[in-house]
Order: structure tokens, then C-alpha cells, then sequence
């Protein structure tokens, strides 16, 4: 049965390094949340005391309402999957999966069944006689994961358990996890630096730098929303334009911009958050609902599918824009030198604070 987690004020320290500066955070039952953010932001150290490999300083973790802090790992019915798998390569695949089964004194001949069953979960119940050093990456991961959900555990957390694998394959394996926990229903907290990794699996994400957890959001408001500098510059590619405040209304290039609903000018330093896709080749006069934005094309970056567009602007910016090469003929793109008029539609207009940038 999936339970909620409960984390307040966790705090740890190493030496004069603050790993987690009290930290706070709820999972809702059966959610799949991530923990994301670059090396060193505390992300794994959060997972680990979850886990219960780490003591913090201070702070609560409640499982269901249940203090879990003070106890061992193996009694706080937690399930993990490593970074580099941690499997048993002188044991076979079913083995491998049945070992926790077995440290709970559970018989072998149920330890076999409910091993085959799990591995039937991650399409490997053929393999239950291989050995670990016959199996290729992606085995490999399936086989960890089996073996993380064999004893049917409240919780499951993972490490950064696609880093080793290719990019074809860990995109295949997304999807994959994805849908093996909406089949489980169990609650899960997964940590990853990769951003689209996040964005493409969780139902949450937690954006994290330098101990704290800066924003707490499902994919799509942390992608198109977000709280501050450095989780936009983090998350997606991002272009940061300058604007002044007059009045009330935020200008760029002597223009009011319009503003998405629900965002205001406010006061202070801000910047125009500008996503190289958000952007529009404007041939005419832009549509009333486009703000303008004038330049000089500066280079042309072939990718296959999309044309990356480098636009300097007048105030010695530099921008980008994204184009799908099916939706504009090679024969047609923008030639360097050239001017061009780019437009942004006021519901892609977004003021980000410039004193949040970390």
C-alpha cells in the first residue's frame, strides 16, 4: 500500500559543508517525485538518509505519521536501486532478485515464485538462470529494480539509475519506469541531475542547489513557471533579456511587454525568461499578441531535426531560437546577416527575478 512521507527542518553537515540546510518536503502516496539538481545540491544526500544510510544533524522523516529516522535500513520497508546496480555477480539473476526475500527468512520455494514474478514485471522472467556478468546494461537495471520491489516494499528510491546506460536506451527505460509505477502504485523518490529525465517521469520534480529545495512543482509549471533564475537557467534551455521597469510595466526594447496571465512587473531587478522554441519568425507586422523583438541573425546551427537560430539584438544580446527543419525548409531559414523579427506571445511572456540567480 503506497504511503506518504513527511520530511521537516532535515539538516547535515560535513565538516564546514552544509549537505542540507533544513529541508522540507511532503510526498503524497503512490507519487513518483523527483529530486533534481546539479552535483553537490544535496539530492542523494536527502535519498540516502531516506534511506537510512545517512544520520542527519536534526530535523523528521514520518512514513504515514511513523518516525523512521531511528531505525535501521532493513526495518524501514524501503526498496533502493543504486547508481551502479550493487548486484551479486557470483549469484544468478533469480538469486540476485529473491535475496532480500531471503534475509526475511522467507522459504525457497516462494523466494523462487515471487523472484519470477518480479522479474516477469521487468520482462526478464526468461533470464531467471543467467548470470549477472551475461546480461547487458539495460538487463542489468531491470534485474536491480526486480530485486528493489521483490519483498513488495511502501517505498522505492533510486539513484541515478539510468546514468550508465546510452541515450536511446535510457530514454526507452523513462518510459519504461514510468509506466512499471503506475502499474505498482508505489511511492517513489527518484534522483537524477538530468533535467529532462525529470521533466519526461515524475509527477513532481524538487529543484535543489546548494542544500535547498528551491521549487516543488509538477514538470510542466517547473518547465514553464519557474520560481526563480536558477531553476529556469537549470531546467531547459533558457536566453535572459534584460527589462526595465517603468511605471508598473516591464519594457524591452522601448515596448511594454504583455505578460502571461498571471504574472506581474512587480519591483526589482528582472529579467525575460525566453525559451529558444517559444520563439516566432515573424515575416509581417507582429500579431497583436506577440511582443516584437528586432535582431541580426549571427549563426546558423544544423542538428537534424531542429535548426538552432543565434540572433544578436541591438542592446549586444545574444539569443537563440529553435526550428523544426520539417516546419521550414532548409532553402527558407533566415541567412547569417540578415535582419529578422522574432515574436514571443504574451502566454510565453515570463519575468524571472534577477536577484535569485544562484
Amino acid at each position: 500500500m503506497a504511503c506518504s512521507i513527511t520530511i521537516r527542518d532535515v539538516r547535515k553537515t560535513y565538516g564546514q559543508f552544509v549537505a542540507l540546510d533544513s529541508v522540507g518536503l511532503d510526498i503524497a502516496p503512490g507519487e513518483f517525485l523527483t529530486l533534481l539538481g546539479p552535483s553537490g545540491s544535496g539530492k542523494t544526500t536527502l535519498l540516502m538518509i531516506l534511506a537510512g544510510f545517512i544520520r542527519p544533524e536534526a530535523g523528521s522523516i514520518t512514513v504515514d505519521g511513523d518516525e523512521i529516522l531511528r531505525k535501521p535500513p532493513h526495518l524501514r520497508n524501503i526498496g533502493m536501486v543504486f547508481q551502479n546496480y550493487a548486484l551479486f555477480p557470483h549469484m544468478s539473476v533469480g538469486e540476485n532478485v529473491g535475496y532480500p526475500l531471503k534475509l526475511r527468512k522467507v522459504g525457497a520455494a516462494e523466494r523462487y515464485e515471487r523472484a519470477r514474478e518480479a522479474l516477469k514485471l521487468v520482462q526478464l522472467d526468461h533470464l531467471m538462470d543467467r548470470r549477472i556478468n551475461q546480461l547487458s546494461g539495460g538487463q542489468r537495471q531491470r534485474v536491480a529494480l526486480a530485486r528493489a520491489i521483490v519483498f513488495e516494499p511502501q517505498i522505492l528510491l533510486m539513484d541515478e539509475p539510468l546514468s550508465a546506460l546510452d541515450k536511446k536506451l535510457r530514454e526507452q527505460m523513462q518510459i519504461e519506469l514510468k509506466h512499471l509505477h503506475d502499474r505498482l502504485g508505489m511511492t517513489t523518490v527518484y534522483v537524477t541531475h538530468d533535467q529532462r529525465e525529470a521533466l519526461t517521469m515524475s509527477d513532481r520534480v524538487a529543484v535543489m542547489n546548494h542544500g535547498h529545495i528551491l521549487q516543488v512543482a509538477p514538470p510542466r509549471q517547473i518547465y514553464e513557471r519557474p520560481c526563480d533564475r536558477f531553476v529556469a537557467d537549470f531546467v531547459g534551455e533558457s536566453n535572459f533579456l534584460p527589462v526595465e521597469m517603468r511605471g508598473g510595466a516591464a519594457v524591452f526594447g522601448g515596448i511594454p511587454l504583455q505578460l502571461a496571465e498571471g504574472q506581474a512587473a512587480g519591483a526589482g531587478g528582472k529579467a525575460l525568461l525566453v525559451r529558444p522554441e517559444k520563439l516566432d519568425i515573424l515575416s509581417a507586422a507582429p500579431a497583436p499578441e506577440h511582443n516584437p523583438i528586432d535582431g541580426t541573425v549571427e549563426e546558423l546551427v544544423y542538428q537534424g531535426e531542429t535548426m538552432l537560430i543565434y540572433v544578436t539584438l541591438p542592446g549586444g544580446e545574444t539569443i537563440a531560437l529553435r526550428r523544426g527543419t520539417r516546419q521550414q525548409a532548409l532553402s527558407e531559414m533566415p541567412q547569417v546577416g540578415e535582419p529578422i523579427r522574432l515574436g514571443l506571445h504574451r502566454d510565453d511572456t515570463v519575468l524571472i527575478d534577477e536577484a535569485a540567480h544562484a
